[in-house]
């Protein structure tokens, strides 16, 4: 089944609210076993790594990639937070550009099921591995999460809220969630505010805009046991997602978009190299709900 493109109809069937009337804001939706859903989920990379030696430039390496999924999940198992930890995927479109060049890693009508096995998501097709090219696409999809802290707790108020309405990201838990992951970061290296832009009726549900916007900077650190510092890094993060109020069925559209720059210099026998290496994401998911 073709997904509606719910941007074109939430255009000619929404909104907006006015008055002071305000919300609770939920931005972590539990799944539950039999839920299903429409998907579609796009991502773009770019990423370039420029090598310098004194002032002159050595060389620049770009690549970029693109990834594209639709099609309709059904939740075949959660975990104790309500994450999906298996589902079954009827396939649309599994589609990888790069480098201007595309090709389809599934068929229209293919059946996939994922399971969440042994620290990461595993994908299957008539009870065998799928090969790495369709494995690996899903996986960067991040179709199943597995997560011990929720975006309610990351970014989320106790607070009703109303369009204008602006609070901090929960810097400590931000630091504590990034370090268990393996990327220590200290806390008053985090900054970020969340906003809520924009509430509408669609379909005869309200629907808010949330922004979170996210910074992270890594201060100067020698690499133990290398040759390598890392000069400067930063890390920016801009979240818009699009979620109804009194409903588990969200959200209706969320955008994530990172940027990341990482300056590091390399001694060696025949001098200092200095790299830098810029990576930008953005990650947009579509869901349709019965």
């Amino acid at each position: 089944m073709k997904l509606l493109p719910l941007l074109a109809v939430a255009a000619v069937l929404a909104f907006p609210v006015h008055g002071e009337e305000a919300w609770p804001l939920k931005l972590s939706f539990p799944r539950h076993v039999g839920q299903t859903y429409g998907l579609e989920s796009t991502l773009e990379r770019r990423q370039t790594i420029t090598l310098v030696q004194g002032d002159q430039p050595l060389s620049e390496e770009q690549t970029d990639m693109g990834l594209a999924f639709s099609g309709q999940i059904e939740i075949l198992a959660v975990n104790a937070q309500g994450q999906p930890n298996e589902i079954r995927l009827t396939v649309n479109t599994l589609r990888r550009t790069t480098v201007g060049r595309k090709w389809d890693l599934l068929a229209p009508g293919d059946i996939v099921t994922g399971k969440w096995e042994a620290g990461d998501a595993q994908y299957y097709q008539n009870g065998e591995l799928l090969p790495a090219a369709p494995q690996e696409a899903l996986q960067e999809l991040s179709l199943m999460e597995n997560t011990t802290v929720s975006d309610d707790k990351l970014f989320g108020t106790d607070k009703r809220v109303r369009p204008g309405d602006t609070w901090p990201v929960n810097r400590e838990q931000v630091a504590r969630n990034l370090s268990s992951d393996g990327l220590p970061v200290a806390t008053e290296e985090v900054s970020g505010t969340v906003s809520v832009t924009d509430a509408s009726v669609v379909n005869g549900k309200m629907i808010l805009t949330v922004i979170a916007e996210l910074q992270l900077n890594y201060p100067k650190t020698e690499l133990p046991h290398t040759q390598m510092t890392i000069d400067t890094g930063t890390f920016e993060l801009t979240t818009t997602s699009r979620v109804p109020v009194g409903t588990d069925n969200g959200p209706l559209q969320q955008t994530i978009v990172s940027n990341l720059i990482f300056s590091s210099t390399a001694r060696k026998d025949t001098g200092t190299f200095q790299f830098e290496t810029r990576l930008s994401e953005t990650h947009t998911e579509r869901y349709t709900f019965p």
